[in-house]
């Protein structure tokens, strides 16, 4: 795997191990219940991505016992295939909503999860803003440019390829 840096951290993690990294944002200054958007890759654990989303769904369902899918949407994400879920679940702060952008990644059998989490209040300006994000993401393309200051509609992301990924 080589060398690691994560902010002002560096290691070395074995050759054999598989980089699992998951990015989180979070929106300023919102108090309890803000948004957070995370995004992780993930082995897919089907033939297929509505199947693979399928089992997530249940798989999640045991932990959330009140989860409540309210949408799920196939969608094309910079090119790939990729289903949009929206959800509502009660959690230790009280009622939550999200969303969450399954992207296929056939060439590794991975999927890419865009996860956007809130209070149910926050919903409004939540999901809309992961649907920002996905809309703006291009995967295997250029580095992003260096950080500036920014407004929040000039967000994008980048998906890079990791070294030795092969994305």
């Amino acid at each position: 795997m080589g060398r690691n840096v994560l902010g002002a951290v560096s290691f070395e993690a074995p050759a054999t191990w598989i980089d699992r990294s998951v990015a989180v944002y979070e929106a300023p200054d919102q108090g309890e219940g803000a948004s957070k958007v995370t995004v992780s890759w993930l082995p897919r654990s089907a033939p297929n991505l509505r199947a693979h989303v399928m089992a997530w769904a249940k798989a999640l369902s045991g932990t959330l016992g009140d989860l409540r899918l309210t949408d799920l949407e196939p969608l094309t994400v910079d090119g790939r295939e990729a289903v949009r879920t929206t959800m509502t679940w009660t959690g230790p702060r009280g009622k939550m909503a999200g969303a969450v952008v399954h992207v296929d990644q056939p060439s590794t059998n991975e999927v890419l999860t865009l996860t956007c989490m809130c209070s149910a209040l926050n919903q409004v300006s939540c999901i809309p803003m992961l649907d920002k994000l996905v809309a703006s993401s291009r995967l295997g393309g250029p580095a992003a440019p260096e950080p500036r200051e920014a407004a929040e509609e000039d967000l994008k992301l980048h998906f890079v390829p990791m070294p030795g990924r092969g994305r």
